[in-house]
């Protein structure tokens, strides 16, 4: 299953992700907080909220580690899914809220169209253990700590660390796309970054979203190495931000050998 066009923008436009819905916020009656952190914004300290409209049902589950050990699966074992928002609260009142899902829609991991978060991360011997038939093997997954993943930092190189990534698909194998989540440079309304001059979510590897991260100077990311299934061509990402402005360049070369 191939979860992610190779493309460098993603899925749907900011236009349908931003959604401001001001009221004060006691959760609705389905909804399942996944994880809350105190963000220190332009105007002030808030509260965002990760949070399930309603429970999340397993996918790439712990109780099948064979599967969730394989490529589609990469990144999101042990997960579960469902529909998904980042909440903005001041004060304790909701000021904004983004509907995470549509980011999702190009992945083919789910029928319908769900996002997808790891809820426990896998490790090297679970394979191992899984075809020992080892008993306790499902309870010491379930003990582990849960994935953080709101990590916040600086990915649009505008001064503030108001971003954290998402991973929103997977190339084969185990190259997993990331979106970057935040309040970039002049926004009021949480959005994911995009590229200068565009309006689509940027999706890009990890890679890409680091060389951002820790310096202001142009990076260049290979993307597809020579010979990774099979292709003739190394394709690099340049890669380059300062003060809310991401820029981003594809290019494409034979590989020795290649007529």
């Amino acid at each position: 299953m191939h979860m992610f066009p190779r493309v460098l923008g993603a899925v749907v436009s900011i236009a349908t992700l931003c959604a401001c819905v001001p009221a004060s916020w006691a959760g609705g009656a389905t909804e399942q907080l996944r994880e809350a952190h105190t963000v220190k914004t332009a105007q002030g300290a808030e509260e965002w909220r990760l949070t399930w409209s309603e429970p999340p049902t397993p996918v790439c589950a712990a109780d099948d580690v064979e599967m969730a050990s394989t490529c589609p699966c990469s990144g999101f074992a042990y997960g579960e899914q469902g529909h998904l928002s980042i909440i903005r609260l001041r004060d304790g009142k909701e000021i904004d809220r983004l509907d995470l899902t549509p980011l999702f829609a190009g992945a083919d991991l789910m029928e319908g169209g769900l996002a997808v978060l790891q809820r426990q991360a896998p490790r090297p011997d679970d394979l191992d253990r899984f075809y020992a038939d080892d008993p306790k093997l499902a309870a010491a997954i379930a003990r582990r700590p849960e994935t953080a993943i709101m990590k916040f930092a600086d990915y649009d190189r505008d001064g503030r660390a108001e971003e954290f990534l998402l991973q929103v698909g997977t190339l084969p194998c185990d190259k997993h796309q990331f979106v970057a989540i935040g309040l970039p440079k002049g926004a009021d309304r949480l959005r994911a970054l995009t590229a200068e001059g565009t309006e689509e979510p940027l999706v890009l590897p990890l890679a890409a979203w680091e060389a951002l991260r820790r310096s202001t100077a142009p990076k260049t990311v290979e993307t597809w190495a020579c010979g990774d299934h099979g292709s003739e061509q190394r394709e690099e990402m340049v890669v380059f931000a300062r003060d809310g402005a991401i820029s981003v360049s594809e290019r494409s070369t034979p590989c020795a050998g290649t007529p």
